[in-house]
């Protein structure tokens, strides 16, 4: 790929780039230190693709530590939620 300018490659990352939605929701300081960025991969002579490689890798690792993390109680090894020591015992009533 011919290398490209830092203008070409934020032209594509807000077009055409698998995470465009999220590159362009970011705000303004943030496209600007972006934009900072690219001049100096362009400067660098570092690649298009590996700066677009590194976004989406980047953006794939933010959203999988939005997932919401495991639950304290999370059953292991086929282990019940519920233990003998944890409910109290249940009285039936007839």
């Amino acid at each position: 790929m011919i290398d490209c300018s830092a203008s070409e490659m934020l032209e594509h990352l807000l077009t055409l780039h698998p995470c465009q939605r999220q590159i362009a929701a970011l705000p303004d300081d943030q496209i600007d230190r972006l934009r900072e960025l690219l001049k100096q991969a362009a400067a660098k002579n570092i690649g298009a693709q590996v700066v677009y490689e590194a976004l989406t890798r980047g953006f794939q690792k933010l959203e999988g530590q939005a997932l919401s993390p495991p639950l304290a109680f999370e059953p292991r090894n086929g282990e019940s939620l519920e233990r003998e020591t944890d409910v109290p015992p249940q009285r039936v009533v007839a």
